[in-house]
């Protein structure tokens, strides 16, 4: 390393390895030696017999396994260093700081090996991709995005910004904007965004929209159906091409289990509209906005759930009096 500070020296003689140093017990010519060790290999028997001999009496009043190699040379054993060409393998951390350069060195080489594979960054800021991720040519990962675990992701995608992907199979050209998804599959052309959360066993197919606040809990959403804003889907089966007014909520858990809505094909959900399960929407059928549907529908049917408005002429005025008219009482 051009700036060894922090790191052990190591010794040579004419015969090879003679010891390693501490930079903290090393001289000033010994702390001038450009050598370093990092990892180290032993024959496990020899090593539980060295470590009985380590003691604390040096600078920092602690057990050195660096000690061992002196040792070893002192009973007439072999030990030699070699030293590697990359002298990133051999980085130590003994603070967060160092801690953290490791970290840049290791996320870094994991995007320039998806770079290489044809995948585009704008700026890196942020970008944190797992070991196992797979990423298609072209695909775009934009600042913030963190992608884990088993997640693949196929080419021609913009992800992000800001997106948390975990174990997740996405399509190809699928955008993802300010989303959280996890243990689910995405197929093409897909759009979701911003402020979406896909939860596990979510399966959004070909061409589906999902708008901003939405969220998905173990369902199945059909091709090419929308699902707009501010909307909750949880265990469904939803077929494609259905619209989602604002405010949807499929009412699935009772207190005490599960149920599933299931939703069939061109269905139009209206707006503020409660799915309570288990519920069964035919093709085609009709929600009206602010209904409460509770019974099967059948095909191409609305479903109307409203009480009468009743009108109580001067309700409020008993109410407001005292804001609107204040010297009223004074008279």
């Amino acid at each position: 390393m051009e700036q060894p500070t922090g790191y052990g020296r190591i010794l040579r003689s004419e015969t090879g390895i003679a010891a390693i140093v501490e930079e903290k017990d090393a001289t000033d010519a010994q702390r001038r030696e450009g050598g370093q060790f990092c990892a180290y290999w032993f024959r496990t028997k020899a090593l539980l017999e060295l470590l009985g001999g380590l003691s604390q009496s040096n600078a920092q009043g602690e057990y050195y396994l660096t000690d061992t190699i002196g040792l070893a040379l002192e009973k007439g054993w072999k030990a030699d260093a070699f030293q590697s060409e990359n002298p990133d393998v051999i980085l130590g951390a003994n603070t967060r700081k160092d801690l953290l350069h490791l970290n840049d060195i290791a996320r870094q080489r994991v995007l320039d090996r998806h770079m290489e594979n044809g995948v585009n960054f704008v700026c890196t800021d942020g970008i944190i991709i797992g070991n196992d991720v797979e990423i298609g040519a072209e695909t775009t990962i934009l600042p913030g995005t963190i992608l884990r675990g088993k997640t693949k992701i196929g080419s021609r995608c913009t992800i992000g910004p800001n997106c948390l992907i975990e174990n997740c199979t996405i399509g190809d050209h699928v955008t993802l904007n300010a989303v959280q998804a996890y243990e689910s599959e995405i197929e093409d052309a897909v759009k979701a965004g911003p402020y979406v959360h896909i939860r596990p066993n979510s399966h959004l197919k070909n061409g589906v929209k999902i708008g901003d606040f939405v969220e998905i809990k173990n369902s199945t959403v059909g091709e090419q159906t929308a699902v707009a804003h501010l909307t909750y889907v949880g265990d469904s089966d939803v077929g494609k091409k259905v619209n989602f007014g604002c405010g949807t909520v499929t009412v699935n858990y009772d207190g005490m289990k599960k149920q599933r809505c299931v939703i069939g094909d061109n269905c139009f959900i209206g707006c503020n509209t409660n799915l309570i399960a288990p519920v069964k929407l035919g093709k085609g059928a009709y929600t009206a906005a602010g209904s409460t549907v509770t019974k099967d529908v059948p095909d191409y049917a609305l479903a109307v759930e409203r009480a009468d408005l009743q009108m109580k002429e001067g309700y409020s005025l008993k109410k407001l009096k005292s804001k609107l008219f204040p010297d009223s009482d004074k008279k």
